[in-house]
């Protein structure tokens, strides 16, 4: 199931506010191009979670780079880069719909194992525990 687009002046906000929330880090993973440029092949996006302690992470590609196979190798780049960054290792959660089998790919083959499902959200949570750093 896709989601709806999302209107750009709701995506600027939501962007505007990302950019100053101190428990969120957001980093662009960007690809050479052929004539020597570089273009955003996708993001992962860090969520500091108050109360559990862990850290939600998330990936989405740009369009033009799905089905290439860059997203486990984004996702992990990103997880040392937030590691170094802010210090770590820490549980990091993922919530995924079982539905979106791209995800599921890559973040398993990131060490991210099934915890469980939040059938409210309609989501999987999955889990990857510090000691897998």
């Amino acid at each position: 199931m896709r989601q709806a687009a999302i209107p750009w002046d709701d995506h600027r906000e939501w962007f505007d506010q990302s950019l100053t929330n101190p428990r969120r880090w957001i980093y662009i993973a960007a690809v050479d191009d052929p004539d020597g440029s570089a273009s955003p092949a996708g993001m992962c996006r860090f969520d500091a979670q108050a109360a559990s302690g862990m850290v939600e992470v998330s990936v989405n590609l740009n369009p033009r780079y799905r089905g290439r196979g860059l997203a486990t190798p984004i996702l992990n780049a990103a997880i040392d880069a937030y590691f170094r960054e802010r210090g770590g290792p820490t549980d990091l959660l993922a919530r995924i719909r079982p539905s979106n089998v791209a995800s599921l790919r890559a973040f398993g083959a990131a060490g991210f194992v099934f915890e469980g499902a939040d059938a409210e959200e309609g989501l999987d949570r999955y889990r990857r525990p510090a000691g897998d750093a």
